[in-house]
């Protein structure tokens, strides 16, 4: 046997991380109690924390559509040696943070919450972090999904990703007839990373570096379109203007689209390998599940340094807070996966894969005998 180890391509790693700054910074300005933006109250610096938060739901299909890429080829075989390990790092950041925030708490949430709030707190898959809570049902149903996906042709994917992308992306960007959820935005983005994967890289003939103009394109009129939005409305004395720039955010906007695909694919098509970028992005979901949750969320952003008291000059807080955030999450995690981390999943690989091993050989014998 070989002792040589597969050195894990950093490409698609450093994406991660990228996405996770760039919804740290995302947070930043939606949850930093900041007044909504009006005619009555524009500003450079309100606009340009509107402008820095356009970036999150981006960020979010790009990790999808990492997922789709990676998991479209896996198999059922020892699947839920991904899930559990995902469901027990979000069980005990559920469980310490609301214990660390019952300790420093003025008024002891153990008490305004009742039990109501601790079944939240012990099963946190149902309530927690809505992306989280997304993801790991995703990563459950993806064998399922995977069945059907590859066992369509080329030419029906691509049909099937057209209609997708007409229906839920074009058309929802132009009109409102269409309602989706955010289980829709996870399915498609899913599928389109499994396109990708399985179909539309041994098809790419032109050079990597127009992905990269592409996304950079996509991502600046998203960016732009929040001064020219508020310049409309401050010509016209009207918000109406304004109101429109929360339909350049959406998930299933066909620019962010564009943006996150394009972005992805120039990512996809770069190899190079770095220990210290695949270090950091094995701390990205408990970078969001501490600094996201819940009870820190209002903590970190209002309390600590509120993020309002800048709002007429943000730029030199935005950068010290975001990054702050950043390293202070992954300290914390990576100490977790070091050490709690570690423990937990040498016992449960240890100790589940020979109680499934056991399952199959009890059920193979009933059914010969």
């Amino acid at each position: 046997m070989s002792d040589t180890k597969k050195i894990r391509n950093s490409s698609l790693e450093l994406l991660r991380v990228i996405c996770i700054l760039l919804i740290i910074v995302h947070h930043y300005s939606v949850h930093g109690g900041f007044l909504p933006l009006s005619v009555d109250s524009l500003s450079t610096g309100r606009i340009f924390i509107r402008m820095i938060g356009m970036f999150g739901r981006i960020s979010n299909s790009i990790f999808i559509l990492i997922s789709g890429y990676f998991l479209v080829e896996a198999t059922t075989k020892k699947h839920y040696r991904k899930i559990v390990p995902l469901m027990m790092e979000m069980l005990f950041y559920s469980i310490i943070i609301y214990g660390i925030m019952n300790v420093i708490s003025p008024t002891p949430l153990l008490k305004s919450g009742g039990v109501k709030k601790l079944i939240e707190v012990f099963f946190p898959f149902f309530w927690g972090n809505w992306f989280v809570v997304y993801y790991i049902l995703l990563y459950i149903l993806s064998p399922f999904i995977n069945v059907g996906l590859k066992a369509m042709s080329r030419k029906k994917y691509t049909a099937f990703v057209i209609v997708l992308l007409v229906s839920w992306s074009l058309m929802g960007t132009v009109t409102s007839a269409y309602n989706f959820n955010q289980i829709d935005f996870f399915l498609v983005m899913y599928i389109l990373g499994g396109y990708i994967r399985l179909h539309l890289q041994e098809m790419l003939t032109y050079k990597n570096r127009w992905n990269l103009v592409v996304g950079l394109s996509a991502a600046l009129i998203t960016l732009l379109s929040v001064p020219t939005l508020c310049l409309g409305s401050f010509i016209t004395n009207n918000n109406f203007f304004i109101n429109l720039i929360s339909k350049f955010s959406l998930e299933n906007n066909i620019i962010n689209i564009t943006c996150s695909v394009f972005i992805f694919l120039y990512f996809a098509n770069i190899t190079f390998t770095s220990k210290l970028i695949n270090e950091v992005s094995a701390s990205v979901l408990g970078i969001y599940l501490i600094h996201d949750n819940d009870y820190v969320r209002l903590f970190l952003w209002r309390s600590i340094s509120p993020n309002a008291k800048y709002v007429y000059f943000p730029y030199i807080h935005i950068v010290i807070k975001v990054i702050g955030v950043f390293v202070i999450c992954f300290c914390i995690d990576y100490i977790r996966r070091k050490t709690v981390g570690a423990w937990f999943e040498q016992w449960f690989y240890k100790n589940c894969d020979g109680m499934v091993a056991w399952i199959k050989r009890e059920l193979l014998l009933r059914k010969k005998g």
